[in-house]
């Protein structure tokens, strides 16, 4: 058992793990150990930051998650924080050597706008672009880094809607508190970072006794565990040795007082949605704020000046992802929360009593290889809650076209070592298609750009939302599929699939290359009985229908009129998708 630290409000735990590795390339002295103290931070020093901080997270991310109690219980901060980490510091890798200071520091903390995951990961973002805004003079001394982290502590507050103490906010302001008075008595670059880590450090051990939720729980706060972190690995690399004191990081029971607790302000919603938004014409946080807080909680809106980052917890993502219309929207996302989250509960096998397949993110740095992910993409907004409480990581695609990129982080955000991609639409298939393209020395693995893990892209050509449902249904069948096929979830399929693995995605492909369907383009009662006749000509035993926002209720109740008339035996199931076009879609089986 860890021992008690002096300044931890006697919580038993230790922070840190940034001191048990090096930056692996990029900074000024590596090839003596990371020896060379620095008095300024240039760009090589940005570089190797960002790339310490990466590796002290990834370390980290594990017991970080398991930390994770506000504002909503869901064990991912950890992992939230180093995909953002991760994502900043491949900007900056991407600059090459002989960038500056600022240009530097303005990269990491693009990269990390960017790839922002979760609150957790919205704030650290906000907190990198303060610091970038106060390395735009140069290569920061002690005064200057002081000033830096004043400016991030500030910035990462105005990107919450309802800023929290006990949590990262509280010790970014203590950290840069620390730092402030350092310099101003003299104290050169490296001690200033000391009293950095310090202040945010000790913050650190107070968070129990400023959020009730985190004292009932025996916790200190996840998001300013990963603030030490990170501080930690700025230390390494300005003073050219381990941080001091920093240890493994290992949550402890808290000492409990007998008397029952009242949870502090957690964050309610079913779900968390993100999406990036660009404008060039004017400010978007403010009213992206405002337009989010009057639809869920832990809202966080950070960027500026052309492009934002917005996250929400809500019980209406359609909702939120339309408030998010300022400008154009991309890398929408939306993924089940917390509680309703089955993290570790269910697996490719089709065991669990749910019927969700995983979701979320993994509990270590590894994908999980027993589980199989699913993304979804949709365009029909009315399909958003369905799809998310299946545990699919859901792609809207009502903004900008999909990128590679975005299939990416979706899949990286299922936390699984073999992710199904339903696209959704023709343009989605592309990017996920080249998204999925070998990389490296596996056969079909792809390491995301923040991940770093492989990770095995299953694409299936659903080019539209029926076929979206119809895969859907196949993957929530997990358990009949396998004992049909009769394959032990540990048997490897010749390719090197695992068994249970390839059993699903049999089913998934089956399921929607037997998809017949047909659409309803105009909101007319005859046309609509021609197209469902056409459909069923064929016979079918299941007739589902999407419901597009045109179509009327004159419209779908002639239809269903007949079709009751007409076909006696058939199940008709009908879906409120809300899609712009067509105005009904169908698909039979």
């Amino acid at each position: 058992m860890w021992p008690c630290h002096p300044n931890d409000g006697g919580m038993r735990h230790r922070v840190g793990g940034a001191g048990a590795r090096r930056p692996r390339q990029g900074h000024r002295g590596e090839d003596e150990g990371m020896r060379t103290q620095v008095e300024r931070l240039d760009g090589a020093a940005v570089r190797a930051w960002s790339l310490g901080a990466t590796t002290a997270l990834e370390a980290a991310r594990g017991p970080i998650d398991s930390l994770n109690v506000f504002p909503v219980a869901d064990s991912d901060t950890g992992t939230n924080l180093y995909l953002t980490v991760a994502q900043g510091a491949d900007e900056v890798t991407a600059l090459g050597a002989g960038a500056s200071a600022a240009q530097a520091m303005a990269a990491f903390a693009r990269g990390a706008l960017v790839g922002a995951r979760g609150n957790s990961g919205v704030i650290a973002s906000q907190f990198l672009l303060g610091l970038a805004a106060g390395f735009e003079d140069g290569e920061p001394d002690a005064v200057a880094l002081a000033h830096a982290l004043d400016v991030a502590q500030a910035m990462a507050r105005t990107a919450v809607a309802c800023p929290v103490e006990g949590t990262i906010l509280t010790a970014a302001s203590a950290a840069a508190r620390a730092a402030g008075g350092t310099a101003l008595e003299g104290g050169d670059l490296a001690a200033t970072a000391l009293a950095a880590l310090r202040g945010a450090r000790e913050a650190l051990g107070r968070t129990p006794d400023e959020l009730a939720v985190l004292r009932a729980a025996g916790v200190v706060d996840a998001g300013a565990t990963g603030l030490v972190v990170m501080l930690e690995a700025l230390v390494v690399v300005v003073t050219g040795r381990p941080a001091p004191g920093a240890v493994p990081i290992a949550a402890r029971d808290l000492a409990r007082t007998g008397t029952s607790e009242v949870a502090g302000p957690v964050a309610h919603g079913e779900f968390e949605v993100m999406f990036l938004v660009e404008s060039a014409t004017r400010d978007l946080g403010p009213e992206l704020s405002r337009r989010l807080q009057a639809l869920g909680e832990s809202v966080a809106v950070v960027g500026g000046p052309d492009v934002w980052q917005a996250h929400v917890h809500t019980d209406d993502p359609a909702a939120a992802v339309a408030a998010g219309a300022l400008g154009t929207q991309r890398q929408i996302t939306v993924r089940l929360l917390g509680p309703h989250t089955s993290h570790g509960s269910s697996d490719v096998a089709g065991q669990p009593d749910s019927g969700q397949l995983d979701s979320g993110q993994p509990d270590s740095a590894q994908p999980d290889a027993g589980r199989l992910g699913l993304v979804v993409g949709t365009c029909a907004p009315g399909l958003i809650r369905t799809l998310a409480r299946s545990g699919a990581v859901v792609m809207v695609l009502t903004g900008a076209p999909a990128s590679p990129a975005s299939v990416l982080r979706a899949v990286v955000d299922t936390g699984a070592a073999h992710v199904v991609v339903l696209p959704g639409s023709p343009a989605a298939l592309a990017a996920a298609l080249t998204a999925a393209a070998p990389v490296g020395s596996g056969p079909s693995g792809r390491s995301s750009s923040a991940g770093r893990q492989p990770v095995r892209l299953h694409v299936v050509e659903a080019v539209d939302d029926v076929r979206v449902v119809a895969g859907l249904a196949a993957a929530m069948t997990g358990r009949s599929v396998v004992h049909e096929t009769a394959v032990h979830e540990t048997a490897v399929h010749e390719n090197g699939v695992p068994g249970a693995v390839a059993a699903r995605l049999g089913a998934i492909r089956r399921a929607v290359d037997d998809v017949r369907s047909a659409e309803l383009a105009v909101a007319d009662d005859a046309a609509a009985r021609g197209v469902a006749d056409g459909l069923l000509a064929a016979g079918g035993e299941v007739l589902t229908l999407l419901r597009g926002a045109q179509a009327g209720d004159a419209v779908m109740d002639a239809l269903l009129d007949h079709l009751a008339g007409a076909y006696p035996g058939l199940e008709v199931v009908v879906l409120e998708a809300g899609q712009a076009q067509p105005v009904v879609a169908m698909a039979v089986e």
